[in-house]
């Protein structure tokens, strides 16, 4: 990556500077705070000018975490604006943009690509975009580029894990730590989604056995009822086949035939009338015969009472004595001859009488004969609707016990489905279990895979790191101090420092800073080594506040000799011994509150 140039715009006190950044050799940049006569170069925005708004615009915080309304100007209408122009190592030009409160560009961060302007919607997003395309953070990038005023960012003081944060990002291997924590995170996912699949079987297992006691239950009930149900349908089943063979037995019977004797009857009963018509005719002729006969008798009976000479009893004529004896015997005649007739008319009538009572018993048997027949009858058809209503309320309580047994056979079947789907829930949780079992065992092969291949690549930038950090000690101290990076058999970062008077902790400020430029040098060296990121500027900010003169010319061939790896090297201080060394001198001059750059 290479810086081309910054314009500045009202930044903290910057009013406003604008500055080139490649190929500008050595930069000595001091200060002249005006505004503070005691503070001499302190304060004039040397760091400010070079080190933070660099990082502000980058990364939106300054090199000191400033917050971010600090960086506005004091004063209101004034907002704040950095662009940042670069060269990506694809060779596009990027252009940086980032605003506070600007009445141009508000609160936005902006990104132009070959003068596209590629920036997102939102802020986050574009940062998110910018990280991308910088392929580095901002503590990487203080710590390979930035040699922090008093060496803030010493790699000597940082812990365990913030080495190994910072070794990695340099080292491009951090990619093999983010993808063996993302497989770890994705094995423990995988291991949780195992442990609940597991759980689920042993849910499902116990649900198993349930169901099958439901099903054994509900096979045991349905069992029990069926049996009752089949003694009590071969009772019925029985009682239906009896009732059905009365019921046949009889239909073949034959039926009493009553119409003949109903017809018969009528006759006898027409006969009957008759017959007693004639009696009764006959008695009232007898009757009528016996009335005359005895009137007749009557007659004579009183003629012969009378004498001659006296009037007769009935018409009072005169009745003599041949006339009377006439009449008399008449009358006798009359008498005799009526009761002849009375004996054949009485034997007659008996015999009418005899032949009625005759009708009236042959009438009354067949009245009988049809009332046994209709009896019979009424009994028959009596007992052929009690056989059928028997087989009715057979074939009823069949149905019945039927209806009976369906539920249980429902339940039966509901039951079996509950037990095929839970089987099925079963091996689905089985196939699931192998399934996250095989990919737990993925996710653990690439985490030990990734962890093996990081190890590796440290252990080859450590190889590289401990050289150049013996180089520098070497050219810094003549060996009097010697530093290097080890792992230990927990995996520990240990930075080991020893000088002439024992460890770094016992050191004077003139070896910790030697210690602290050779591996801040050698980081530097490590990251310009690598394709993910290196850049064309160096920055050292008051790094030789603590240099003796044998320090500092050390210092400064090491510097030259960087310069034949980067194109600027902006080297901040207050001590114009430095002169000497710079191609060109810049001085942050800082009158009324505002700083400006004055290039000499």
């Amino acid at each position: 990556m290479q810086f081309l140039s910054i314009d500045i715009e009202n930044f903290c006190s910057i009013a406003h500077i604008q500055y080139e950044m490649e190929k500008e050799g050595l930069v000595i940049v001091e200060g002249d705070n005006r505004d503070i006569e005691s503070a001499t170069s302190n304060g004039a925005g040397k760091s400010t000018a070079i080190v933070d708004a660099l990082c502000w615009c980058l990364f939106g915080v300054t090199a000191k975490k400033t917050a971010t309304d600090q960086v506005l100007p004091q004063g209101k209408g004034k907002g704040t604006r950095v662009a940042l122009t670069m060269k990506l190592d694809d060779g596009k030009t990027i252009v940086v943009t980032r605003h506070r409160k600007h009445p141009e560009g508000n609160n936005s961060l902006r990104v132009t690509t070959d003068g596209v302007d590629v920036s997102r919607a939102t802020t986050p997003d574009t940062e998110k975009l910018l990280k991308q395309l910088l392929r580095v953070d901002q503590d990487t990038f203080l710590y390979t580029t930035v040699l922090g005023q008093g060496l803030s960012h010493r790699f000597s003081v940082l812990t365990d894990q913030g080495r190994k944060e910072i070794l990695e990002a340099i080292a491009g291997v951090g990619v093999y730590e983010a993808a063996r924590i993302r497989a770890r995170e994705c094995a423990k996912d995988a291991k949780s989604r195992l442990d609940r699949a597991e759980g689920e079987i042993m849910s499902l297992t116990q649900a198993l056995e349930s169901v099958r006691r439901q099903v054994q239950q509900a096979e045991q009930q349905r069992d029990s009822v069926a049996a009752t149900i089949e003694s009590k349908r071969v009772e019925l089943q029985s009682k239906k086949t009896a009732a059905e063979q009365q019921k046949q037995y009889l239909e073949t019977v034959q039926m009493p035939n009553t119409d003949a004797q109903e017809a018969q009857q009528a006759a006898f009963s027409r006969a009957e009338t008759l017959a007693f018509n004639q009696w009764r005719e006959k008695v009232a002729l007898n009757q009528e015969a016996l009335v005359y006969w005895n009137h007749a008798r009557k007659h004579a009976e009183e003629l012969g009472k009378i004498h001659t000479d006296v009037p007769c009893y009935a018409c009072g004529t005169m009745v003599t004595g041949p006339a009377l004896e006439a009449e008399k015997a008449r009358r006798n005649g009359i008498a005799t001859d009526a009761h002849a007739k009375i004996a054949p008319a009485e034997a007659e009538e008996l015999a009418i009488k005899q032949r009625y009572d005759a009708v009236v018993v042959k009438l009354n048997e067949l009245r009988e004969q049809v009332t046994a027949a209709k009896s019979r009858r009424t009994v028959i058809a009596a007992n052929i609707s009690q056989v059928t209503s028997t087989i009715s309320h057979c074939d009823a309580q069949l149905v019945q016990l039927q209806a009976s047994r369906d539920p249980h056979d429902a339940d039966v079947a509901a039951a079996q489905k509950r037990l095929e789907e839970t089987e099925a829930s079963y091996l689905s949780a089985n196939e699931k279990v192998a399934m996250l079992t095989q990919e737990h065992g993925v996710y653990e092969w690439w985490q030990t895979g990734f962890n093996q291949i990081r190890v590796k690549a440290i252990d080859v930038t450590l190889g590289f790191l401990n050289s150049r950090i013996k180089n520098y000690c070497q050219t810094l101290t003549d060996g009097e101090v010697q530093a290097f990076l080890l792992y230990d058999d927990k995996g520990k970062l240990n930075l080991t420092i020893t000088t002439h008077g024992g460890t770094y902790a016992s050191a004077s400020g003139g070896e910790k800073t030697r210690a602290d430029l050779a591996i801040a040098f050698a980081l530097h060296d490590l990251a310009s080594s690598r394709a993910d990121f290196s850049s064309n500027i160096l920055i050292l900010d008051e790094v030789a506040s603590e240099l003796d003169s044998a320090g500092i010319e050390r210092l400064m061939r090491l510097v030259a000799d960087k310069l034949d790896r980067v194109s600027t090297c902006f080297f901040i201080s207050h001590n114009p011994i430095f002169r000497a060394y710079a191609d060109k001198t810049w001085v942050i001059v800082k009158s009324g509150g505002i700083s400006s750059l004055s290039v000499t």
